[in-house]
């Protein structure tokens, strides 16, 4: 499995675009084969900072999703929203498990 996690400040004043923008792309991307997980949430701390946490079964599956209409439209237009660069790491993620107290 394959997971992204990532952090994105916005413009306070994209903010209403940029969210229409991850919207659409979520709404897309769950739909894609190999996607079990893709949704955009925002900060409790700050309104204008949204967290993105993506499940793909393979790197085939988030390379697929990679060449869609939809990222290439949303890597266009999305830039523009930022108040600084995207962080966004991406996990090998092959020993999932339900979280139990580790003690």
């Amino acid at each position: 499995m394959i997971v992204i996690s990532g952090t994105f400040h916005l413009k306070s004043q994209e903010a209403d675009r940029a969210i229409d923008a991850m919207l659409t792309i979520q709404r897309a991307s769950v739909r894609e084969e190999g996607c079990a997980h893709y949704r955009f949430m925002r900060s409790l701390e700050n309104a204008n900072t949204l967290h993105v946490f993506e499940e793909w079964s393979s790197l085939k599956a988030l390379g697929a999703h990679y060449g869609t209409s939809h990222v290439t439209h949303f890597n266009t237009v999305f830039p523009a929203y930022l108040a600084s660069p995207a962080e966004v790491d991406m996990y090998d993620a092959n020993n999932q498990r339900p979280l139990r107290d580790p003690r």
